[in-house]
């Protein structure tokens, strides 16, 4: 008998890596409870499963790298350099556009085999995991098994996954600013800023710019967690819908199901981000932080963001 491990949980990351969007990874949850002691239920299994891992850092730095969710803890120009509203104001020339477009092509092509490297190392060929997933299909006698060793294992992946992608980004942002003229980075650096708002004190070169106290930076870690916290709720839904994608995909040797829309995912992914309930717990969430500052770090936050830009809403698609 194969390991109850190896092969679901594998396909399960896999296919997460090939829908490529926040969505999706709660399908390595779903992976993770194929193969279960007699007598258990897979679908409990995940409900536990999913109640202890830390999946919101997880889920920011996906779609921050996809561009369909905002990382507050990093830049996002890379992305907001696809937006024409963005282009025009940085006036970006043609022969920019096509640097970018050329770098953006290898990126996602680099990005697949990054998430999908790392995905092997943090999960499928990690001896520990391995062990901890024996002893739970070896736990018997019919008694619900004890997960919390499999919960810090996926959350230590999870965590490492994320490292990962954030270093791979920051290598993509040094590649696409320096197609870009001077005056160019320093008005993209200003709508970055207007683009994450003030939870963008989470990174911490930002904070340290602003010379954010310590406990400061306590309120925007608090603030933050509660706007995460918030989007994980809404998200249910989908996550739900991802996780049942997930299942199929792991019995279908990890290919996705037929049918399978990802445009249509990430659709419902970008509609619920603009959803008033997430527009007024982001504006909680930043009114928190805003609180926590001096009348000179506010001042000094605000000569930061240049001159006001009105983003345009996205359409979905």
């Amino acid at each position: 008998m194969k390991k109850w491990f190896s092969t679901p949980l594998a396909a399960a990351v896999m296919a997460a890596a090939l829908i490529g969007g926040p969505a999706a990874i709660p399908a390595v949850a779903q992976g993770a409870a194929q193969g279960l002691p007699g007598g258990q239920n897979p679908g409990a299994m995940i409900q536990e499963l999913m109640k202890g891992l830390n999946l919101g850092p997880m889920m920011m730095s996906f779609g921050g790298a996809s561009g369909g969710m905002i990382d507050f803890t990093r830049s996002n120009e890379r992305n907001l350099l696809k937006r024409a509203d963005v282009r025009s104001e940085l006036f970006i020339d043609s022969k920019q556009r096509e640097q970018l477009a050329s770098l953006e092509t290898q990126g996602k092509q680099q990005m697949q085999q990054v998430v999908m490297q790392s995905a092997m190392k943090a999960f499928v060929n990690n001896p520990d995991l391995q062990n901890i997933g024996d002893s739970i299909k070896n736990s018997g006698n019919g008694a619900p098994p004890d997960l919390t060793g499999l919960k810090d294992a996926l959350n230590t992946g999870f965590q490492q996954m994320q490292e990962t992608l954030q270093v791979f980004q920051a290598g993509q942002d040094e590649k696409s600013e320096a197609v870009l003229r001077p005056k160019q980075q320093k008005r993209l650096h200003e709508l970055d800023l207007q683009y994450r708002g003030l939870l963008a004190l989470s990174e911490r070169k930002v904070a340290d710019s602003l010379k954010v106290t310590q406990d400061q930076r306590t309120v925007v870690e608090g603030a933050l967690k509660d706007y995460m916290d918030a989007q994980m709720k809404a998200m249910q839904p989908i996550m739900n819908q991802a996780a049942q994608l997930g299942q199929q995909a792991a019995a279908n040797g990890g290919q996705p199901p037929a049918g399978f829309n990802p445009q249509a995912i990430q659709k419902n992914v970008n509609d619920l981000l603009n959803s008033d309930e997430l527009k007024k717990a982001r504006t909680t969430a930043e009114d928190k932080v805003k609180a926590s500052l001096t009348p000179e770090q506010r001042t000094a936050w605000t000569g930061m963001l240049g001159q006001k830009f009105v983003f345009r809403v996205l359409e979905s698609k």
